[in-house]
This record gives structure tokens, sequence and C-alpha cells, in this order.
């Protein structure tokens, strides 16, 4: 049986536990608030973009525009998988993974190019035996836009 010393350990152990999952859980909340404001306020820009395709698609179906022209002979497919650096976010990662095994799991090899940002699904690619043609790690926690200009 163990002694009370013992006993007051665990109990002092189990407490310092439970305060530092409590703050790792405000921490948590505070960046999700924030990145939920960030995506909050890029709504004007989308609703801008949207209505701007749907004027030119309007204006002009039959114009010859290389946007709305069908390619029959399309040989290679570019997948842009954007996932984080960190395994703090749920299941995002796995659910990341899966989509990107399931949109690839029928495409010939040498039929799509895999541009890649974020450290978990480089490193599933690599244990999928698969080279991505560009990769991007690090920026995931405070994303700028010099890095999206970097992937587009």
């Amino acid at each position: 049986m163990p002694s009370a010393r013992e006993i007051n350990r665990r109990i002092k152990s189990v407490t310092n536990t439970q305060q530092i999952t409590k703050a790792m859980k405000m921490v948590s909340s505070v960046r999700l608030r924030r990145a939920q404001d960030r995506a909050v306020a890029t709504a004007p820009y989308t609703e801008k973009m949207e209505g701007m395709l749907q004027r030119l698609s309007a204006a002009s179906p039959d114009a010859g525009n290389a946007l709305f022209t069908p390619h029959d002979a399309v040989k290679k497919t570019c997948y842009i998988i954007i996932g984080s650096d960190k395994g703090l976010a749920g299941a995002f990662n796995s659910n990341v993974n899966k989509a990107m095994v399931s949109v690839l799991k029928d495409k010939p090899r040498d039929a799509s190019m895999l541009l890649v940002a974020g450290r978990k699904p480089i490193e599933y690619l690599k244990h999928l035996h698969l080279v991505p043609e560009k990769k991007w790690s690090g920026f995931s926690d405070k994303p700028q836009f010099s890095h999206a200009q970097q992937i587009a």
C-alpha cells in the first residue's frame, strides 16, 4: 500500500497536469478565435471574387476565354495540399491526408503534380513513397501574404 507521502505527490502531480491542460486549452481557444476572425474578414474579398467570375462567365460564355474553354487533352493535374506543421489540430491533418489519398488513389503517378504546404502532409507523402514537386513548411502558425505568394 502506498504511503501518505506518495499519495500526496500523486495528487499534486495530477493537479499540476490539470493546470497545464487548462492553460493549453485557453491558449488554443484564443488561437482558434483569432483564426476564425481572420477567416470572417476574408468574406468580402470572396464575395467580390465570386461576383467578378459570375459577371465574366455571363458576359462571354463563348468568346473563347481560356477559363471557360473545355480542354480534352489534359495531361497533368496539379493538386495543392495545405495542412499544418504541428499535430495539435485535432483531426484536421488526418482528414487532409485521407482526402489526399482518396483523390490520388485512382490517378497514375505521372498524371498528377503535388504542391504541399505543411509538415504533416509532407511526412505522410514520405510514408506513401510520393515526392511532391514543391513543398513548404514552417509558417502555419503565423501565415503571411508572402507565403501565399510563394505557393501561388
